[in-house]
């Protein structure tokens, strides 16, 4: 049984180029070398400390997605969201639908190395990952401010292209959800070991796993 988490209801808002754009397209991924900060992040009470988080890494890289949820789905309750999100395990086999390629693979198998107690709100997870090799994540869930956030901080290194990339603790995923304006946003800072632009396509795999995180999330029951 979860533990139900009070909501407080504040409005979230959207720089006004940004809701004509989000009214236009219904889903914006921007993907930024070097950031100077969040772009894309709705203003809400709570917004300075995942601003925080994600300023702390000092990425290289940052990929941000906006997405509103689609006519008729569902709109999750606070008990909804938290069992959608502590569900990490149905991550296994997480893939990204391509035009003219299919499925393409993302998230091998996911499995809890620090199972959620019943009135736990964090836990560890080590997700196969077609890209970055095998790591564990501390995921922490929270709620407040009108928002729910889950927040995943790496234990191990990453690789890529079969290179060490990115150390522990230096790329940080965020996603968030807000329920009164039926938003979620997703984050992705991350700091490599080397740092040279334009030689590896970070890119790709990130806004992968962004719109694959947004169907995840969306079509979760």
């Amino acid at each position: 049984m979860l533990i139900a988490l009070g909501v407080v209801a504040s409005a979230q808002e959207l720089d006004p180029a940004l809701q004509a754009r989000l009214a236009a397209e219904s889903s914006l991924i921007e993907f930024v070398t070097k950031p100077k900060r969040l772009v894309l992040l709705p203003s809400f009470p709570g917004e300075a400390a995942l601003r925080a988080d994600h300023a702390g890494i000092r990425a290289h890289e940052l990929l941000e997605g906006l997405f509103r949820l689609p006519p008729g789905a569902p709109s999750p309750d606070g008990e909804a969201v938290l069992r959608i999100m502590r569900d990490a395990e149905s991550l296994s086999g997480l893939s990204y639908r391509e035009r003219g390629k299919g499925s393409v693979p993302l998230f091998r198998k996911v499995v809890f190395t620090v199972p959620p107690a019943a009135d736990s709100l964090s836990y560890e997870v080590r997700i196969d990952d077609a890209d970055f090799g095998s790591v564990r994540f501390r995921i922490v869930l929270s709620s407040g401010d009108g928002c729910y956030r889950l927040r995943m901080v790496n234990l191990d290194p990453l690789r890529f292209l079969f290179l060490p990339a990115v150390s522990p603790g230096k790329a940080l995923i965020d996603l968030a959800y807000f329920p009164s304006s039926r938003l979620l946003y997703t984050a992705w800072s991350v700091r490599a070991v080397i740092f040279v632009p334009g030689v590896v396509d970070i890119e790709l795999p990130l806004r992968r796993r962004a719109v694959a995180l947004r169907d995840w999330f969306t079509e979760r029951k």
